[in-house]
């Protein structure tokens, strides 16, 4: 349980993980809205200044107009959440599981990336992709903690590659009409 003494250890560990990152990006779950913590997901972003990308339970937790959201990921997911996560040095997935329609195929996933995985169920931490660091606990809690303490970050060379992909993406968009 996050708040208790074996947590803080992973906690600074996350967050040592988080301070030396260039490319982090944040990945939200369904978690984050059962948790009913957007808000704490809107203050770790803004304070690492990291995109977002969401699975599809999750879309509806970080809001859509935020200049660092990159809505879905995944198989049905948008180009610039998948190049991002894929060529992200970490990645913190917040109250999701790595099914494959999130990750494709496992071994492939964000290959140059260390991996912070917080999920409420223990049994979810490290089941399908290998972790850096697993924080068992409940989100508000983590969040909280984590956006209290997270050093502030400002990476304008991640953000100005992240909006390369999403102009490209909408060059090969198809528009009715």
């Amino acid at each position: 349980v996050c708040g208790g003494p074996a947590s803080l250890p992973a906690i600074d560990r996350a967050l040592e993980l988080c301070a030396a990152a260039r490319r982090p990006v944040l990945l939200a779950g369904h978690g984050i809205i059962a948790s009913g913590t957007a808000r704490g997901l809107v203050a770790l972003a803004e304070r690492l200044d990291a995109p977002v990308a969401s699975t599809l339970l999750g879309l509806g937790g970080f809001p859509a107009s935020h200049p660092l959201a990159l809505g879905m990921m995944g198989m049905h997911g948008s180009v610039a959440a998948n190049r991002a996560i894929q060529s992200a040095d970490l990645v913190v997935a917040l109250g999701m599981r790595f099914d494959d329609r999130v990750t494709g195929r496992r071994d492939a996933f964000a290959p140059r990336a260390h991996k912070i995985h917080v999920d409420i169920d223990p049994g979810e931490l490290g089941r399908s992709i290998a972790v850096d660091v697993a924080i068992a606990g409940d989100l508000a809690d983590v969040l909280g903690e984590m956006a209290r303490r997270a050093p502030r970050g400002r990476r304008e060379s991640w953000r100005i590659a992240i909006a390369g992909w999403r102009r490209e993406s909408e060059r090969r968009d198809i528009v009715a009409g």
